[in-house]
Formats: structure tokens, sequence, C-alpha cells
């Protein structure tokens, strides 16, 4: 009987596309790379073919019998006596059908035995106990601790930076959380073990086991002595040798079989087998508890298939081939680190004698200050085709800010590579490394390092891979952005014969001999090596703004411009025409970019470079990236394969018009499809100047005959097929010829290619200088509102819970309190606080260019943003003051909502208008800069604008959840799941009828607080709903007294008192420089921004006093350092309770946690009445400090909102 069930005999190609698509990209990337991960090495063909076998299909809880895997293990060939004794009696497994299970891992076994059995010691494989079920080396090494420790039990193993694995004992490995861990570090002399050191600290620490072995260490073990330190403390010695399995095999690496109560051991390492792991014993009691340990106690059934590929792998490592591999991956490494060496880097540890040596990155010279990171490193070596990996070496703190990268030579020597290539390797290595400049970026969690790397190193490293790797580029399927081709094995385009010329290794057909070619007032040229480059992505449309130096505001859908892609100096890379394409079905830009044939290559790859975001192309600021990433695919190598002809002549536009009535009237730049039978495709006019008329036609290529065949035939055979030489002559017809070529002779000859008012492109800079602009924009006066003071739409409701009087504050009439703020202050903390936060101003950007627009005027990165998220940022104004700190809410894709501080609403507004209209000067330097795009601006507290008016409503503290979802109907609550809101997010709703923003953000510090923006007139109503429903709950009322307690409790800035303000206060300085993007290549205030930063001494600390019963402390306050030094001043200052808390602006060299700070409380224009020191008398008064600490700067830095 046939199975019906198609899948169960069909080939993965046929039934899942997309997973052999990925597997095969795969195997394309372990073959173009030079992969020198040392815990990675090719896994051999009869291994993997184990590995699919059939024996994946068995369920095998369970062991061999005693039979098999001990008593007459040598004799399991004898399939018959075996099987008898199974037939009789079964086996040990949960589950039947495992007759041949047994076998498989009997073999397994015994060929493990007789590879590790130590004939130093007189162990044969009869002595040896070996499980082989365990599913990884974290698995073995587990099952080991509960063979034999107890949780609670003290355990040494090395160090992680010093070359230790995470299941030796890191915090983060549940071995670190379960035991008492205790780290014994490498000599920093030697480089090596140090077993004095060992044998000291096991003295004193006792510990019930030892575990030797490591992931990053290079050298040889002397396991010997280690034995002899666990048995003066009577401890277990557990060897791990995951990583010189191989080496142990092959007699190159002392074997701890003996020496080790445990031996455990990955097998997919330098033992070059499948991903599993095994645990050797030479003690039958260890052994049955490690058993015990795998299977129950670690995991269920076994993987019988990888036990399999093991005993296919064990039967390989046992040969002569597999020990001359090893040899040579110990010289290759060796070779390796002596090439590194040589050449002026340091190799950790002082060298190596197994598989891996590492680079000590701090070494590196760099003349910012700022060490390279092994992330970046190994990030940007990757790039280049050469994968590695980041590790910590002794003094990096974790692993995120590790110091080194670590290479392994396993791989690279199963390919065949030597000594000599080893050097070759070195040599790139070394020359990528020294090449990467470092900086340093402010993150949410703190400073750090970053690098970049000029593009002809990453290229010349590329080339070098692709040398050393000999592999060919035919691609079968496309494998952009799997990985980079190489730049030297270009395959022809055009299947046309002729007399050719090879330009930047691209063979170009120039002509094919015929004279008309030249003469015919009709010829199709076969320009089939032109570039036809897609360029995708939500930022695609600013990542080509900002690489090209025309202007692509005006662009529409299938129109198109001619333009230039400079280099930072302004050195022409190539002339290209672009052409904006409908968007995606996501929603994504899409543009065409055409180039000449010889350009197109360094133009794909200059390009995705620069998506990439890690090579330099601006001198001026390291910081800079383009937009992106963005998708730079070929589309000759996609699965369409289109490829450009181009047509040109007098009679060209009578053939185009029987192609299509009008065709030849087209404008120039506009795309528009077409067909010729069955062949569809696109034209474009594409002149070069304006007396040629010249097209595109964008169509497969197995379609260029038949078109070509359609095309003479609508001309009556007239049209003469030609090459480049025509298309060469056309082009130096129009000038665009670049040797040599100064810029100024480029802006002279190609004016309408550069738009110098738009905020960047690469070379701008280069060209400020030469271009004569003139600029009709003033500098924008910043002015405040200073009208009467405003009613909030909550006024009457605050007059029904307090007889106060409202106060003005920010242009409107606020209440400060209802009861008091310390009432109010306790009530956010541990119920729920209520704030009219309706003053406060609401504007909204929406349409085509709105996160482009939000982008160039503040600091933050809005393009990133997503719909139902927030963001926090700055509006600086040209000399990189801050103008006001803002939140960000994206609506959609080309919708955001802007909510402002209430005391700046007009004066921001007016701001944003002006540069919106382009009157106002955004930037010093270049006056007449403008924004590129301009979406809609309106105000959503202006009545004009009806239903979409918002204000804010702020309910904040610990019961606030709970509150705001009693308001909910049943089914508005489980479509909302407010419970699973992430901070810094929305959504919109339905509250009993009012449309209502709910944002999960607040000015208080509190883990939970929302943000209610919704219509004015709903505002009393859902005020009042909040408070009802909260009443039970505790809830109060809070005025503004208790908001700025709470946030300057919290930590957060005030505009004003810690931003901007009487010093100038930046973002950085004020502790929030992660909100300040300077990787955008252009926000207003930019330059000037940094400058400030970078010259900074000043921070924002918070303090409290120590003293309580003091009158309060206000801003302007003197603070001392304990020298009586002048320091700073208090910017802020409340009452928590009966204790003060404050922030103040100082010297940064004094903002430590703990510090001791004196603050004179003197009011701002306060004069002294004390008397000088001569003429005091007994009983005079004389001013006193009082004495405050500087405490954490954020308390609740986990509940910023």
């Amino acid at each position: 009987m046939e199975s019906s069930l198609s899948f169960l005999a069909n080939r993965l190609s046929d039934l899942d596309q997309e997973t052999f698509r990925l597997i095969e990209m795969e195997k394309r990337r372990q073959e173009r790379k030079l992969i020198m991960i040392a815990s990675e090495s090719i896994c051999p063909q009869p291994v993997l073919e184990a590995q699919a076998c059939v024996f994946s299909n068995i369920y095998a809880e369970g062991y061999p019998s005693l039979r098999m895997s001990q008593y007459e293990k040598e004799n399991l060939s004898n399939h018959s006596r075996f099987m008898s004794f199974h037939r009789r009696y079964g086996d040990r497994r949960h589950y039947k059908g495992c007759d041949y299970v047994n076998f498989i891992e009997a073999l397994a076994q015994q060929r493990a035995a007789h590879l590790f059995a130590n004939q130093a010691l007189n162990l044969g494989a009869q002595d040896l106990f070996v499980n082989v079920q365990a599913l990884s080396g974290a698995a073995a090494n587990n099952a080991v601790y509960q063979a034999l420790v107890k949780p609670g039990d003290t355990v040494m193993g090395l160090a992680l930076p010093h070359g230790g694995h995470l299941t030796h004992g890191s915090k983060f490995n549940r071995s670190g959380k379960l035991y008492n861990i205790v780290s014994y570090e490498i000599d920093p002399k030697t480089g090596k073990m140090n077993y004095d050191a060992i044998r000291t600290l096991a003295k004193e620490h006792k510990p019930k086991m030892i575990i030797a072995g490591a992931s990053a260490y290079p050298w040889d073990i002397n396991w010997q002595l280690l034995r002899e330190i666990a048995d003066e403390v009577k401890a277990f010695l557990f060897a791990d040798i995951a990583h010189p399995s191989g080496l142990v095999a092959a007699g190159l690496f002392s074997n701890p079989v003996g020496y080790a109560h445990a031996v455990a051991m990955t097998t997919h390492k330098t033992l070059c087998g499948p991903r599993g792991a095994i645990i050797i014993s030479t003690d039958e009691e260890i052994a049955r508890k490690i058993d015990n340990a795998v299977f129950p106690g670690e995991q269920g059934g076994p993987h019988i298939n990888t036990i399999a590929a093991l005993a296919v792998a064990f039967k390989i490592a046992a040969s002569q081939e597999f020990r001359n591999l090893m040899k040579r991956v110990v010289e290759n490494a060796a070779a390796l680190a002596e090439g590194i060496q040589k050449r002026g880097l340091e190799i950790a540890y002082n060298g190596t004698s197994t598989h891996l040596c590492l680079v000590n990155l701090r070494t590196i010279p760099n003349l910012a200050g700022y060490a390279l990171k092994g992330d970046i490193a190994a990030h940007i070596l990757d790039l280049c085709g050469i994968t590695c990996n980041k590790n910590t070496i002794p003094g990096d703190i974790t692993s995120g800010d590790s110091s080194a990268i670590r290479l392994g030579t396993t791989w690279l020597s199963q390919l065949g590579m030597g000594t000599a290539e080893m050097d070759k390797i070195a040599e790139m290595i070394v020359r990528v490394l020294s090449n990467i400049k470092t900086f340093s970026v402010e993150t949410a969690s703190g400073e750090h390092g970053r690098g970049k790397i000029h593009n002809d190193i990453v290229a010349q490293t590329r080339s070098d891979v692709e040398s050393l790797l000999k592999k060919e580029y035919y691609p079968e399927t496309p494998l952009y952005p799997h990985y980079y081709h190489p730049k030297s094995s270009f395959t022809r385009r055009s299947e046309q014969k002729g007399n050719t010329i090879v330009r930047n290794g691209i063979e170009l057909v120039l002509d094919f001999g015929k004279e008309q070619e030249f003469q015919s007032p009709a010829a199709l040229l076969h320009t089939c090596e032109n570039g036809l480059l897609e360029i995708v992505g939500e930022r695609a449309q600013s990542f080509v703004s900002q690489v090209v130096s025309g202007n692509l505001e005006n662009l529409k859908t299938n129109q198109g411009i001619r333009t230039f892609l400079l280099d930072e100096k302004a050195k022409p890379l190539a002339d290209v025409h672009l052409f904006s394409l409908p968007k995606t079905q996501e929603g994504f830009y899409r543009l065409w970019m055409v180039t000449p044939p010889e350009s197109r290559e360094s133009v794909k790859t200059w390009l995705r470079d620069l998506s990439d975001g890690f090579i330099t192309f601006d001198e001026s600021c390291i910081y800079n990236k383009i937009d992106g990433p963005v998708v730079v695919e070929d589309l000759f190598e996609s699965l369409e394969g289109l490829t450009v002809l181009t047509l040109t002549g007098t009679k060209v536009s009578a053939i185009l018009d029987k192609v299509e009535s009008g065709l030849s009237n087209m404008p120039c730049f506009t795309l528009k499809p077409i067909s010729l039978g069955d062949v569809k495709a696109t034209i474009a006019k594409t002149s070069f100047a304006q007396n040629q008329c010249i097209y595109e036609i964008y169509t497969r290529q197995k379609d260029i005959r038949t078109l070509v065949e359609s095309l003479k035939k609508l001309s009556e055979n007239t049209l003469v097929e030609s090459g480049y030489a025509l298309y060469d002559r056309l082009r130096k017809e129009a000038g665009l010829c670049f040797d040599a070529i100064s810029a100024q002779e480029l802006l002279q000859k190609f004016p309408g290619f550069f738009d110098f008012q738009k905020p960047y492109f690469i070379g701008q800079k280069a060209l400020m200088p030469l271009a004569s602009i003139r600029g009709s924009k003033k500098e924008h006066d910043l002015k405040l509102y200073d009208g009467e003071p405003r009613k909030t739409c909550l006024s009457e409701e605050h007059k029904k819970l307090t007889s106060r009087a409202l106060v003005p504050f920010a242009g409107w009439m606020m209440p400060i309190l209802y009861t008091s703020i310390l009432d109010e202050h306790k009530a956010v903390r541990e119920t729920a606080g209520l704030f009219d936060v309706s003053h406060m101003g609401v504007i909204e950007f929406s349409g085509e260019g709105s996160s482009r627009f939000l982008d160039l005027v503040s600091t933050n990165y809005v393009t990133r943003m997503r719909p139902g998220q927030s963001q926090y940022s700055y509006l600086l104004d040209p000399s990189g003051k801050v103008i006001d700190d803002i939140m960000i809410y994206c609506r959609a894709l080309d919708r955001f909502m802007v909510v402002i501080n209430a005391s700046n609403a007009e004066k921001d507004y007016n701001w944003l208008k002006a540069v919106l209209n382009r009157e106002a000067i955004i930037s010093k330097e270049y006056p007449y800069l403008e924004c590129d795009v301009k979406p809609a601006l309106r105000d959503l507290k202006d009545v004009q604008f009806g239903k979409d008016c918002k204000v804010d409503i702020a309910l904040q503290g610990p019961k606030s959840l709970q509150i705001l979802n009693e308001l909910l109907d049943e089914n508005t609550r489980k479509q909302a799941q407010l419970h699973k809101m992430q901070k810094a997010t929305f959504i919109e709703i339905k509250i009993q009828g009012m449309d209502v923003i709910v944002s999960r953000s607040g000015y208080t510090g509190e883990e939970w607080g929302f943000e209610l923006y919704l219509h004015p007139q709903d505002a009393p109503c859902l005020w009042n709903l909040l408070l009802e429903k909260g009443k039970k709950h505790g809830i109060a009322p809070t005025g503004l007294g208790a908001r700025d307690s709470t946030r300057t409790e919290a930590g957060f800035p005030l505009y004003g008192h810690e931003l901007a303000g009487e010093w100038d206060i930046t973002p950085k300085e004020a502790g929030y420089g992660s909100f300040v993007k300077y990787h955008k290549p252009f926000f207003i205030g930019k330059q000037a921004l940094l400058q400030k930063d970078e010259s900074s001494k000043n921070t924002i600390v918070r303090f409290s006093l120590e003293e309580t019963g003091i009158r309060a402390v206000r801003p302007g306050a003197i603070v001392l350092n304990k020298r009586g030094q002048f320091i700073g001043s208090v910017t802020s200052c409340a009452f928590v309770g009966n204790i003060q808390v404050g922030m103040a602006y100082i010297d940064k060299r004094y903002a430590q946690v703990g510090n001791k700070l004196g603050i004179f409380i003197v009011n701002p224009g306060q004069k002294a009445k004390h008397k000088i020191i001569n003429d005091l008398q007994q009983g005079d008064s004389f001013p006193m400090h009082e004495s405050a600490t500087i405490i954490s700067r954020f308390p609740m830095r986990k509940c910023l909102c």
C-alpha cells in the first residue's frame, strides 16, 4: 500500500521553496566567507547523511542494554546474537521499536571510547563509560552538575572574561544562579593558568567541584596537576573540552580522561561532527549518576539521528587523515597569531598552542580616544568577508563590552588552507582593524563605542577574500542582499557578439563592425551592461536624496531626474538618472537608478555600503549615517532579469508612435509601460542633452530578441543595432566625461544637477564655497505668548474641587494644588493622581514628508517610528540652543501628533511654521538651506479643526491601570489590553463613546501612567468619570505643585531649569544625550550642539539634603564642593515628604553619586547681610551651607516614560 500523502516523498525544493532557498543562501554564505568562528567547523558529508537518516523518526527514551554498552560492546557487529537477546528480554527503553537504536547508540559509545582512551594512564576503551545522548554542550555540563554537586555547593571555574564558558559559573547562566561560584583567573604576566593560584583558591574555598576547560583560552591544560589540587580539597574535577576535543582525539592536546571524574565535550567544534555532546567517565558509579542526570534528569528522548551521525564522526576522527587535519589546524593558528603579531597588533594570552587565538583590540592606536570594541570589529570584518566573533579578555566586565575578537582556524584548515594563506589573512585582518575609526554614542544604556571604515579598505579586503576562496560568480538564483558578490568576475549580460572593450572589469560590446551604425537615423543600442538598480525601503526616498546632488522633492510617481553621485570631496562617482516608482504594498518607497556601465558595480557597492552604515563618507562628522537601511537590488540579477536597451536617432520618434500613438511626445524622464506583442516593457525619454533624442527601454533579458525584432519590423528594417561606441559619443556630446574635471567645472557645466538648498547630500560641503546662492530667509524671532492668561477646558471642574484660586502659569489659569502638594504627591506614588495638562500645546504634521520634516527639525530619529509609538525629542534653533522638549506620536507613517510645553506652544508653532514655509534660517553656516519636504501643519488646539482638536489629561500612579480599565466596556477592555502596553506606545480607542488616544507615558516617573488625548469638549466628562471610578482606589485630583515635585523626584528635566534656561543646558548635560541622534546627517542646530557637547564641562546631578526642617531651596542656590569651591547652581528642588530632593547643574568632575555638596540657600537677587570676618563679634550671624549628597540621577530609570 502506498501513502497518498505527497509531502512524505516530495523533495524539499518542490515542497517548500522558501526554506530551500534559505538553506541554499546559507550554503552560499559559507562558501563565500572566510569563516573563523572557533566553535564552528564543516560537517563532513557522510555525517550529514547520517544525521538526515530515518533514525530521526524514532523516539527512544532510555539506554541500550548493559550487554551492548558494557559487557560485550566489542562484539556489536554480531547483530544476530544481540537481536536474539533483544527479542527474549527486551531493552531499557520506554518505547518499543528501538531494535536498531540500541545498535547505533552502542556503536557511537564504543567508537568514542576507543577515540578518547588514555593510553598514558593505561586506560583502554573497555575502561570508559560514555553517554552520547546530551543534546548540547550546555545540557551535558548541566547533567554533570546534577550528578556531582548540589545547588548551593561551591564550584570553581575559569572566569568568563578570562576565557571561561557561560556554564562554568556565569551569573547569567543557571550554573551561576544555582551554585556558589568561585572564579579563578589567568596569570596576567604569562597569559596562562596559574596552578599555584588555583590551589590557593581551592584550599581557601573548599569547592565540591573544579571545572577546567574554556571557550577562549589558547593553551594546553595540565590535567594531572588539576586532579592533584582537586584531591587535596576532596573535590570532583570536571573537564570541559568542548573546544579542543578534536585536538585531544588527534593527540595534540592533553587528554583529561582518567584525570577528571567527568569529561564533557561538544562534537561540532574541532571534532568536526554534528551538533551534539558526549560525557565520559572512568568511574562506573559516576557514570550511572550522569546517565540518570541526562535522562530523565535533563531531557527526554535523545536525537538518535544525531547519535548515528556521531558514530560516523568518531570513525572519521580515528583516521590518520583527521589527525593530519588537526595538525594543520594548530599550525595555522600559530601562523595566524604570528602574522597578526608581526604586523603590530597584540595577541591576547601571548600566543596559542591550539586552534584559536584572540586579538587584543585595546592596544590598537586610535586618535579619537575610544578603544575599538569586539562587536564593531567583528561586524566590520564580516562585512569584508571575514567571519569571527567578539570575545571578552581579562579586564572586560561584560560580553557586551568585549575588547577582543576570537579567531579559529578549523574551518579554513578543512578547506585546505595552510600557513601561507594564514599570513595573507593576518594581513587582511590587521588592515581592517587598523583602519577602523572609532567614536562613541550615548544610548539609553550608557556610552557605547562605534566604528567606521573607508570603503576602499572594505573593497580591497573583499577582493582579497574572493581571491583566497577562488569562488566563481555564476549565481543560479539572486544572491543579494544575502552577501556581496565579488568585483572581478562579472559575466557578460549581452548575448550580442561584436567588437568589445573591458572597462572596470566589465566587457562592453562597442559595435558590430558596420559603418551604418554611426550614421543611421534610428539605432538600437545594446546597453545591457548599464546598471538598473532598484532602491526600496521606508527610508529609501531620504536615502537617495542624501546621496545624490539633485532635488527629489517634487518628484512624482513615475517621474525622474538626472543627477550626480559624488564622494565626500565632490568628485563625481557617476551621473545617474532616477525614477520614483509606486510604493510597495507595505508603503515603502521605491526608486530606480540607472547608471553608466563602467560605474555600475562601484555605484551598487557604494549604495549598499552606505546602507549598511559602517563606511566613512563625510570627514566633517564621523557620526553621520545616510538614512537607511534600504535594499539596493540589481534588477538584472533579480528573478525578472531586467536590462536596459537604448534607442536614439531622428527617426526613433516615428517608430515609437507606431508602438503607441503619441509615445514620442512623452515628457523627459517619465516612465511609461508599453507592449510589443507579448513583450511587456517600460520606456522613458532620457536624453543626455536637449538636442538629443534618446529613449531607454527596460525589459527582461529573455525578451530582448523578440522586442528588437518587433521594433525592426515597425521601422521597416531601418533600425540598426549598435553598441557602446555610439552610446559613448552621445555622452561625450553632452559633456558627461569626468576625467580630471574640477568641482568648479562640474558646477559650471551642470548647474541643474545640483540642489544646494536641500539640507544635505554627500559632497555638498566641498562644493558650498563654489556655489553662489542668495537666500532671502531671516533669523526667526522666537517669541513667547504674552497675552492674558487663558482658561483650560477643565477650569469649571477645578472650581468645583477646590476653593483655592487658580493662578497664572505658562499663559493659563491653572490649579497649583487642591489639598496639599504633599498629599497629592503621595497619591501619585501610592494610588493615582489626575492632572489637568490640557494647557499643553498639541500640533499635527501629516502627508508626504511628515517624518522627514520632523527628523530635520528635531533631534531624535522620527523615521524609525511605527504607528502606535511615541518618542521624546528636542527642537533646537540654528545655534544649537534648545527651543523646547517635545513628545512625538506616530499615528500613521504620514501622520504625527506633537505635544509641546504650554509656555512654549505659540513660540514652537510659529517656529515650525516659519521653517515649513522656508522663511526662517535653519543653518547659521549656510543660511540658504531649507527643508526639502512640506507636509501639512495644524494646531490641534485651534477650534477651526473641529472634531480633530486634542487636549491632554494625565492619569499617573500604581492604580491608574485599574482605574482606566474600569471605564472600558468588556469588549473594549479585551481589545485594548492596556496591561500589555509597552512604555512609549499608545492606542486609539473609544471610552464611553469618546474618542481617546491612550498613551502609556507621563512626567512623574511612575511605572504605570497614562496620558489621555481627546476632544476638549469631552475632557470634563472623562475627568469626572475618572474621579468617580477612581474614588474607591484613592484617586486624587493633582495640581502643578505635585507635578513638579514628582518629576523632580524622578529626575525629569523641566524646560528653563534643567534644559536651556540661564545656563543654556543641553540635552546631554541634562542626562538625555541618547535622544540626540548625531548620526543624522542634518538636523537644525546639530553642528553647534555637537560642539557644545564636546566641550561641555558640566552636568545635571540629583541631590538630597541631609537635614530636615530646612527652608525651601530655590533654583539659583549656590552649590559648593567639599573644599568650599563654587561648582554650580541648583536648578530645581522640591519636598518629598519631609526631605528636599533637587537637581543642580555642576562641574562634572564632582558629579559622582555619593559626593558631598554644600548648598547656600540664597534666593535669587538676595543681598548678603553678613559682616566681613574681621568685623565679626560674638553673637553675630554668619551664613552656613546646608549639607547635601549626590544621589542616583534616575532613581526610576526603568520607569521612565
